[in-house]
């Protein structure tokens, strides 16, 4: 986290979340917050090899724990290293997707407006 940004509530949230899911599984390569996408929601997509390839970017939702720490909902999107890799290649070119494929992020997802977590 650069120096001048303001640990948000949802940031808070969602770097435990992060920790959690990579002590959890190891082979967690990346995990994003789009901390804007939706309001009072951590919205994480994670790269992980522990996933097999499906060709979908289906979201995942988890209601507050209030109690656990979590007040927030939580929506997690997880991603093979196969699907990452190609959904970064598609940012740099038109190459089309596989037939069959659907990676489209959900709506408010702006690749670009991510942050690394």
């Amino acid at each position: 986290m650069a120096t001048t940004e303001v640990e948000t509530p949802i940031r808070a949230q969602a770097r435990r979340l992060a920790k959690a899911h990579r002590d959890r599984d190891p082979k967690t390569e990346k995990v994003l917050l789009f901390e804007h996408a939706e309001p009072d929601t951590v919205c994480l997509l994670e790269v992980t090899g522990s996933v097999p390839t499906t060709g979908q970017a289906l979201p995942f939702r988890f209601g507050p724990v209030p109690d656990e720490g979590f007040p927030f909902y939580t929506k997690v999107v997880l991603l093979s290293s196969e699907e990452w890799h190609y959904l970064e290649a598609l940012r740099s070119s038109e190459q089309p997707m596989p037939e069959g494929w659907d990676l489209r992020l959900p709506e408010g997802w702006v690749p670009g407006q991510e942050e690394v977590l």
